[in-house]
């Protein structure tokens, strides 16, 4: 059989309209470096609502971790055995996009990345990360597990200088995968407020200033994680709609369509702040991530973090955005920076 295997690494299959995009620009961008490129997606079973190549294969092997009628040690037995068979019958192992690399809740994500590399290795596989981020380490046993991951690696870009300050030296700089897959354009903008909410830095001081920020204005709650595989943000945003009673509700899926009739986009989930800069839409960031604060200053958008939002602080946000627009010139500079993940891989592909 001739072409080369990828076996893609993420978030996918989570519900998650950032994740489902960083596949489609990980997979897409592949695809033309690599015309007869085939792909393995490590998922975690839940639909991908993107436009995805053709000879592109779902495994579900990350949905073996959550499968609770099996005890923890054979999870893991066969969580490693499953990567095994994979990467024995591909080139390379590439970490696509989004915060791969981080010790949040404890060290098990990382370690399991760790794990799969040194697999990979054995199997004689390539490793590559493209667009990632690296983020909340601390200590020596997260430092030694990044270590491996970073060494193991032909290629590690992150998208942002945070990442680049934790990963080191070997680490080059480009800007999210995102940007090198353009959405479908919706319709105009208009002069709604579009909200987003990430559950785990909710409060309900968030909610109360979000309501009084945009009181008066028409308001389009978006959803970014869908329930299923992981919470969903509905529940968070079921306490904003109790207090905007007229509030339109949306899912971000595959295109921009949930941008319609938007002016503004205000919020912490990353993904639907890029979509508002590809789009020409201005926005304001609620930076509980590095990463939001990065791209705000990359279009010199507001950006509060949470801790700072108030009433009054998000609502001379939201004005000053509404005077701007993420600028052609800064859009244009992030598509270029985001093609740096695969010239940075090219010369490793043959």
């Amino acid at each position: 059989m001739t072409g080369t295997t990828f076996v893609l690494q993420g978030y996918y299959g989570t519900g998650n309209f950032g994740d489902d995009w960083l596949l489609a620009a990980t997979a897409t961008a592949l695809a033309a470096a690599v015309p007869d490129a085939r792909f393995v997606v490590r998922d975690h079973g839940d639909a991908v609502l993107m436009p995805l190549p053709a000879d592109l294969r779902f495994s579900g092997s990350e949905h073996v971790l959550g499968d609770a009628t099996l005890p923890r040690v054979r999870r893991l037995a066969r969580y490693a055995a499953t990567a095994w068979r994979q990467f024995g019958a591909a080139e390379w192992l590439v970490f696509g996009g989004g915060t791969q690399f981080h010790a949040r809740g404890g060290l098990a994500s990382l370690s399991l990345s760790a794990l799969l590399c040194l697999l990979a290795r054995v199997r004689g596989v390539r490793i590559a990360a493209l667009g990632v981020g690296v983020s909340g380490l601390s200590g020596p046993v997260a430092t030694a597990l990044l270590r491996v991951i970073v060494g193991s690696a032909r290629v590690f870009v992150v998208r942002d200088e945070a990442s680049r300050s934790i990963a080191g030296p070997r680490a080059v700089l480009a800007a999210d995968l995102a940007f090198g897959l353009p959405l479908t354009p919706g319709s105009a903008p208009g002069a709604a407020v579009a909200l987003t909410a990430y559950p785990p830095a909710w409060s309900p001081s968030l909610v109360a200033a979000m309501a009084v920020a945009v009181a008066g204005r028409d308001v389009v709650l978006l959803t970014v994680q869908r329930a299923g595989v992981t919470p969903g943000d509905d529940a968070a945003l079921e306490a904003l709609a109790t207090t905007l009673p007229g509030a339109a509700w949306r899912v971000m899926t595959g295109n921009a369509a949930a941008l319609a009739g938007v002016g503004l986009v205000c919020g912490m989930r990353f993904h639907a702040l890029l979509a508002a800069a590809q789009a020409g839409i201005p926005f304001v960031g609620i930076a509980h991530d590095p990463k939001i604060a990065d791209l705000c200053a990359r279009f010199a958008m507001p950006c509060l973090a949470p801790e700072d939002v108030t009433a009054s602080t998000l609502a001379a946000a939201i004005a000053a955005a509404a005077d701007r627009r993420p600028a052609a010139e800064a859009l244009a500079a992030c598509r270029t920076e985001a093609a740096r993940n695969i010239a940075a891989l090219a010369p490793h592909l043959a």
